[in-house]
């Protein structure tokens, strides 16, 4: 989640919108954000609800690593995800997929993950 709001200006540049998922609290979110100057959305998804209904759980409630890049029609144009839980894509890797999966009318991209 930090390196991803290093590159905040690109993703915004790009008319892409990062929002973070995590199964921890709002409380634990909010602190977190505040900590690491975070200027994106972070979602708490106490209970792993929307984890476990993905399909993304590793262990526990934990989800794997992994990005959805949603549209501006709402519908998921891409994903990418790791097996391992300790392995991550680069941010320059999601920068890269989501522009090449959600052309804005400016001619690089549109979305939100």
């Amino acid at each position: 989640m930090v390196q991803l709001q290093k590159k905040q200006a690109e993703f915004s540049k790009n008319g892409l919108q990062l929002v973070g998922l995590s199964y921890d609290s709002v409380s634990k979110l909010t602190t977190f954000a505040k900590s690491k100057k975070l200027s994106y959305p972070l979602l708490s998804d106490t209970g792993s609800k929307t984890i476990k209904a993905l399909d993304l759980e590793y262990q526990r409630g934990l989800p794997y690593p992994g990005t959805f890049i949603i549209g501006a029609d709402g519908l998921v144009k891409g994903r990418l995800f790791k097996e391992d839980f300790k392995k991550r894509h680069s941010v320059e890797e999601i920068l890269k997929m989501a522009i090449k999966v959600c052309p804005s009318k400016a001619g690089t991209a549109s979305s939100s993950k």
